[in-house]
């Protein structure tokens, strides 16, 4: 099929823009936490880069706004590895390729391209779609080994400043699977990656844990079947092949789903085995699928012309002073297939540190409140109002909506165009970013990183969630 045919799907617009509407209203303006950590250190790919590529690769790239000078970000603002930060009252995290920069507030060694192989790995199985430099986990470890000794004199020192710290481990093997499909591995054969992929993630934690840190948060991987650069680059005649209730390409989503649940089960184990630490995993695939394919599962109360501002209302937390409050409808399994391949279930849906997510991407039990959330919750929340969704459900074309489509791109039904990136003559900006799920085709806007910020704040993407870690 033609990158340009269009398919058809029923979807509740008005219902579906509310998700990216409440992403406009998650101020940053909030009053940070009281300061638990002393430093927050970030290691992972373009999702969480705040300017290395640009260093490293001494040039710029035209997909990188000017938020915040002098280093670019993969987005139109900040990522969530700036919320964070932000959440919990430190500075944006420098760049670990700035030499001479002060670090004793954290750093972040993520690279745009980065993978959690070796490149040695890919140039062993004939993949040559790879950066040009390595900037694998491996390589950002080694640098972060470097910058330990600009901050700590001694393993004791390091240890003590390391368990007062918090460590960001990802997002990592996106590429590596990204990297497979451009070589044009059959799915069986980019699946055969994943323990590879996961083991390396995990002795990657544990070199950080022997080093002393104490709460590492570990996400997952996104749709890739859902980002328009994968919808434009391997379109399909056979309709079968996309999510009838997303138009994402199911068998892209099935590799990160295998990933997360692999990945989930492996890190369940760790925490067994290292009970002093605390080991998130953060969830990237459902906020992001459920932009696209669950947008029906919120609903709005009260009354109000302002969007609320918080994630937590849809947790069980706590709705800003005198708003209604936007809920889960309790109960709801839509059986699509929000679940790992088969096999994979049983062992994934264990009880323990690991997030136990229902086949609509909800969290059932885990979603309930803490004790003391609603505080915190308040200083990083604004007040509103809730806007209530359309009822009647309408047909819309895949692609015409900024549900799907790129804000920053050259053209075609999501708007990505090879032939005029973001950034490059041909191509153009939204009005408006803020309601727009992707930014450039690959990557996302500043409002829907904050929406997935304030879910691994809170718990409704994590568990368990980083602000009970903090407690």
């Amino acid at each position: 099929m033609a990158a340009s045919r269009r398919r058809v799907f029923s979807l509740p617009v008005a219902a579906a823009c509310l998700v990216v509407v409440l992403l406009r209203c998650l101020s940053a303006s909030g009053e940070p936490l009281p300061q638990y950590y002393n430093a927050i250190f970030s290691f992972g790919d373009s999702f969480s880069d705040t300017g290395n590529f640009v260093i490293i690769n001494s040039g710029k790239l035209p997909n990188m706004p000017k938020f915040p000078p002098p280093y670019a970000r993969c987005s139109n603002g900040r990522l969530v590895i700036d919320f964070l930060a932000e959440a919990f009252g430190l500075p944006l995290l420098p760049p670990s390729a700035n030499k001479g920069t002060n670090f004793s507030q954290g750093a972040n060694f993520a690279v745009m391209g980065a993978t959690a192989l070796d490149l040695k790995y890919f140039k062993d199985n004939n993949v040559w779609s790879i950066p040009p430099f390595n900037t694998s986990m491996n390589v950002q470890l080694q640098w972060f080994d470097e910058v330990k000794q600009t901050i700590c004199s001694d393993p004791a020192e390091c240890r003590a400043f390391f368990s007062k710290s918090l460590f960001v481990f990802g997002e990592f093997g996106g590429n590596d699977y990204s990297f497979a499909w451009k070589a044009e591995w059959s799915l069986e054969k980019v699946k055969t990656m994943v323990p590879a992929v996961v083991a390396s993630l995990v002795r990657g934690v544990e070199r950080l844990l022997d080093e002393g840190a104490r709460h590492v948060v570990v996400p997952g991987n996104l749709p890739a079947g859902c980002i328009p650069i994968t919808l434009t680059m391997y379109p399909s005649e056979d309709r079968s092949e996309y999510d009838p209730r997303t138009g994402c390409l199911k068998r892209y989503n099935s590799v990160a789903l295998y990933h997360n649940a692999m990945l989930r089960i492996a890190l369940d184990r760790l925490q067994r085995r290292r009970p002093e630490a605390r080991v998130v995993y953060a969830d990237y695939y459902t906020p992001y699928i459920q932009f696209a394919r669950t947008p029906h599962l919120y609903e709005a109360g009260g009354g109000g012309s302002e969007v609320l501002g918080g994630v937590g209302h849809a947790a069980g937390g706590v709705p800003a002073d005198g708003a209604g409050q936007v809920r889960r409808r309790g109960g709801e399994r839509d059986g699509d297939g929000v679940r790992p391949p088969d096999g994979v279930p049983a062992a994934a849906q264990r009880p323990g540190a690991v997030p136990q997510l229902d086949a609509a991407g909800g969290r059932g039990e885990h979603a309930r409140q803490v004790p003391g959330r609603q505080a915190r919750l308040r200083r990083l929340l604004p007040p509103g109002g809730a806007a209530r969704p359309a009822a009647q459900q309408v047909r819309v074309q895949r692609g015409a909506s900024p549900c799907d489509r790129a804000c920053c791109g050259g053209g075609g039904p999501y708007n990505y165009n090879p032939e005029a990136a973001c950034g490059s003559p041909g191509a153009t900006v939204c009005g408006d970013p803020s309601a727009y799920v992707h930014w450039d085709g690959i990557h996302l806007t500043e409002a829907a990183y904050k929406y997935i910020a304030n879910g691994w704040l809170n718990g409704l993407y994590a568990y368990p969630s980083i602000l009970d870690l903090a407690n």
